[in-house]
């Protein structure tokens, strides 16, 4: 577990993400950035509202990043934009580079969100450059938000709540859920449904997953994001397709390999 003196940094894809390891943040007194402003699902961002529930922890977000909209990460991605794909990877590098942290959290990727995935392994990629010595972390989203993964216990950190924090982090997630309402509602009610009120109880950061473990999960099997996009294409509700081959594959060959990287990758 990272100590007091340690510095603790959190990139997550969409705020509201931060509710899933709140307390943990809290205790090792996180700075947090949001990759976009989750204003894809109803047309309004949720930053601002993340930012002050984070104020009233005492947590802050970072002053070195300015998060970008969804449409923006998802039109780089559909598009296969390679200037913009290393644009946002030299930000987040320039963001890790003035913070400085000892310990870095990030989405897990689950392949249910392309922006979830993308944004773990955008961060992984830029902590082997600017900070290869920092621990990088892993919160579950829609998993199991107490699955080690395979993982002993002592490489994880584990935050067992007391009930002073376990109301209070209730408090949190009930005045955030009934403010940004529609899919972090029901995604939050699921979520309990799923687990049950466990998950209040402890939060667990894991080591983050590697890409390769990620290729090989999804071998023989296309990732919700994809299916579900699948079903959305036929019902009219959206225009494109956004798959993990080529659209997420090439943003991640365009981070770890500008030179090679081919939009036509397969």
């Amino acid at each position: 577990m990272a100590s007091s003196t340690q510095k603790t940094v959190a990139i997550f894809a969409h705020p509201g993400h931060e509710l899933q390891c709140l307390l943990g943040l809290k205790r090792q007194n996180a700075t947090i950035a949001f990759l976009t402003d989750a204003s894809a699902g109803t047309g309004r961002a949720r930053a601002q509202q993340s930012m002050l529930g984070l104020k009233a922890l005492g947590l802050s977000t970072s002053e070195h990043w300015e998060p970008i909209t969804d449409h923006a990460l998802y039109a780089m991605l559909m598009d296969r934009d390679r200037n913009a794909i290393s644009a946002l990877y030299g930000a987040i590098q320039s963001l890790l580079g003035n913070e400085r942290p000892q310990t870095v959290v990030t989405d897990a990727a689950e392949g249910y969100n392309p922006a979830h995935d993308f944004c773990h392994f955008l961060v992984m990629l830029a902590v082997q450059i600017v900070c290869p010595n920092a621990q990088l972390v892993e919160t579950p989203l829609t998993d199991d938000p107490h699955d080690l993964s395979g993982h002993e216990p002592s490489r994880c950190m584990i935050f067992d709540l007391t009930p002073s924090e376990i109301q209070q982090k209730s408090h949190v997630i009930n005045a955030y859920c009934k403010t940004a309402g529609g899919i972090l509602q029901q995604e939050v009610k699921d979520m309990r449904a799923r687990f049950g009120e466990a998950v209040m109880v402890r939060e667990i950061l894991r080591p983050a997953l590697s890409q390769e473990a990620y290729f090989n999960r999804f071998k023989k099997e296309k990732p919700f994001f994809e299916r579900h996009g699948e079903r959305r294409v036929k019902e009219g509700k959206y225009d494109r397709l956004l798959r993990l081959h080529p659209h997420l594959a090439y943003a991640l060959g365009v981070i770890a390999d500008p030179v090679n990287a081919r939009p036509d990758n397969q």
